[in-house]
């Protein structure tokens, strides 16, 4: 599976990562395997690091479903990590989907680690 998540429960954290092609299927799956985990809670943030993505393979049909879903509480703050074009242009698709959807979690599109890090407040360039 091209993707994978490690709960950090001192930040509060669940931190996800993807490379290669990244699907639906994917995405379900590891979101499935996050909340199974005994660790996990739906107050905790999270960060979702695309670097190593060549390519999202999703109809917008599956990234509606994506963004119409979420596993956090209201207040979580939710960040991606797309430093190139397309992956960064249908990570945004999947934000605007979310904020239309009455998503309960605010999400944000960021190119850099620094970035995403200075949003949500917490190191997390130093776990990857």
């Amino acid at each position: 599976m091209p993707s994978s998540y490690q709960i950090d429960l001192e930040n509060g954290l669940v931190r996800c990562r993807a490379w290669g092609v990244f699907t639906h299927s994917e995405a379900t799956a590891t979101r499935l395997e996050f909340t199974s985990d005994p660790a996990f809670r739906s107050d905790f943030s999270q960060v979702y690091d695309f670097s190593e993505v060549a390519r999202i393979e999703m109809t917008g049909e599956e990234i509606r479903d994506l963004g119409s879903y979420s596993p956090f509480g209201r207040y979580a703050k939710r960040a991606a990590i797309a430093p190139g074009d397309a992956i960064f242009g249908a990570l945004r698709m999947f934000e605007i989907q979310h904020e239309a959807s009455g998503g309960r979690t605010t999400i944000h599109v960021f190119r850099s680690t620094s970035e995403a890090e200075a949003w949500l407040g917490i190191p997390i360039a130093s776990s990857n």
